[in-house]
């Protein structure tokens, strides 16, 4: 199927594209875009921040403060949907707490994630990830109710920023740069060293070294 040639696809088609193609595609509402391939230490910092979600989240369950509902990471092949707008969209990592609230339409995909991680590229440093379907993406992920944090990770320096949801619906900013740094993210009541987050990077390693 060549989806260049199509202005408009079902959700069935663009599933289908994808299951042909082997391609990962964010739909926008009919429209459908490949994702891009990231650098070597986009994918290592994509991995590490799901490796360690995962681990913190599993400590928490373990050492019985986890409360009552089950956190759960994901890595970038987890598709968020929001109904609101139509998309589908993969974040780089992403945690759902309590029961995955799910799309018909597509099982593998969720609607209500409490926490959501993106990887900037050069491109994208210094604001939001990439414009989609008229709006950032985090304006985007805003529409999910569950929402309540963000985490954004620069990817040519040792730089985090951290959006967290308050009780009155704002969002507090909260910058964390350079080695030796904690990003406490509330939402979770877990915390990760900056370190870890660069891990075997290739061309922050000398610095990560030094430091």
């Amino acid at each position: 199927m060549e989806p260049q040639q199509k202005n408009y696809l079902t959700i069935a088609e663009y599933l289908q594209v994808e299951k042909d193609t082997g391609v990962r595609y964010e739909y926008h509402d009919g429209m459908i875009q490949a994702m891009a391939g990231g650098s070597y230490d986009h994918t290592t910092i994509s991995g590490n921040i799901y490796s360690e979600l995962r681990i913190k989240l599993r400590s928490r369950k373990n050492n019985g403060d986890g409360g009552s509902r089950k956190c759960v990471a994901s890595s970038e092949n987890r598709k968020i949907y929001i109904p609101s707008k139509n998309l589908f969209l993969y974040p780089d990592a992403s945690v759902v707490c309590g029961v995955p609230e799910r799309t018909p339409q597509e099982p593998g995909a969720v609607t209500n994630p409490t926490l959501i991680a993106e990887v900037l590229s050069k491109s994208t440093e210094g604001r939001d990830p990439e414009s989609t379907a008229g709006g950032d993406k985090f304006h985007l992920y805003c529409l999910l109710p569950t929402f309540q944090e963000y985490l954004l990770i620069q990817q040519y320096r040792v730089a985090v920023e951290v959006r967290t949801k308050t009780k009155d619906g704002s969002w507090k900013i909260t910058a964390i740069e350079g080695v030796g740094q904690t990003i406490e993210l509330s939402s979770l009541n877990i915390s990760l060293s900056i370190e870890a987050l660069y891990e075997d990077t290739q061309d922050l390693s000398e610095f990560l070294n030094k430091s």
